[in-house]
């Protein structure tokens, strides 16, 4: 097997290792300034089609810049070239999902929603008439700042992991760029796999967020209940006094609402918080019964773990 790897941060550097341990080969790599044929960026490529030689498949390890659009060309140009891709970016499935359609099973997509919990292969064992209720924690940086009383200790940890959205410096900042730029890719892309609706999702429609304030980050550390930052998918319209941040959305029947929700004992979900870096999904279906899922939801260890068992699964079925 002979594989590209387009970006070369912590997961692009996890990949390498997990890659070469295998005993795969790295075909090339790619930053921001050049293609390269090794991690010492020492030979350079002329382009890309010099590059993509023999080339078997091609890992997209890099952080969603834009709305998608970096992420969706880098797709294109390489299903082109009859280069299947496996992807932990979120962008393109988020705001280009449709577009996609037909290359599907050409994309690994599995590591851009709750990376090692696999939630996306898990909700596509559920028939989607018969699925009630969708649930989710799907970010695990602010899972894992609120799976404890030090939120600020947790944060600077958190800093030094890598796991924060680039850009966020304070506690506030981190939060809020976990909950209105990542959260809302994941909740369409989330939403679109569940097949519940023949409307498509992107998450660029989705608008309504509410503010988050210092405040707000001061009622959280007081209130231990409220530290979980919840996805719903829903029949019913939840009320905005419900939750802290995030958003809400409606389509074609469904209503979206994501935020810090207090979880009363009286919620079937309360009492399945995750803990750390961990992300679970519930599914309630048409019976009243529900299917939970859980599992390491970011960090390159779980996030690489998932883009090798998507490629290996690409690969056999080719």
């Amino acid at each position: 097997m002979n594989i590209g790897i387009v970006g070369i941060g912590n997961i692009g550097k996890e990949l390498y290792e997990k890659v070469i341990n295998r005993g795969w080969e790295v075909g090339f790599i790619s930053n921001s300034k050049g293609v390269y044929s090794g991690l010492d960026q020492k030979s350079r490529f002329d382009s890309w089609n010099e590059a993509c030689h023999e080339i078997n498949l091609a890992f997209l390890a890099i952080p969603t810049y834009d709305s998608g659009q970096t992420a969706f060309s880098l797709i294109n140009e390489f299903i082109d070239r009859r280069i299947p891709v496996v992807t932990c970016e979120k962008g393109a499935m988020a705001d280009y999902y449709a577009e996609l359609k037909s290359k599907r099973h050409l994309i690994g997509y599995t590591a851009a929603v709750g990376g090692g919990t696999k939630m996306l292969s898990h909700i596509k064992f559920h028939k989607p008439e018969k699925i009630a209720e969708i649930h989710g924690i799907i970010n695990g940086t602010l899972n894992y700042l609120f799976s404890g009383d030090d939120i600020e200790k947790r944060a600077i940890e958190a800093k030094k992991m890598g796991l924060p959205e680039p850009g966020a410096d304070s506690i506030l900042q981190i939060i809020k760029q976990e909950s209105e730029y990542d959260v809302p890719k994941k909740a369409s892309i989330l939403f679109n796999e569940s097949g519940i609706s023949s409307n498509i999702l992107k998450s660029s429609e989705i608008v309504r967020k509410r503010e988050l304030t210092n405040e707000h980050l001061e009622q959280l550390v007081t209130e231990p209940e409220r530290r979980r930052f919840v996805v719903s998918i829903t029949r019913n319209n939840q009320n905005d006094k419900d939750y802290i941040g995030g958003f809400s959305h409606t389509i074609d029947g469904w209503n979206i609402n994501a935020g810090f929700k207090k979880l009363s004992g009286k919620d079937e979900i309360a009492h399945l918080k995750p803990q750390g870096l961990c992300n679970t999904l519930y599914i309630l279906n048409d019976k009243g019964q529900y299917y939970c899922v859980n599992g390491p939801g970011t960090g390159p260890d779980a996030t690489t773990d998932v883009m090798i068992e998507d490629a290996i699964n690409i690969i056999r079925r080719l």
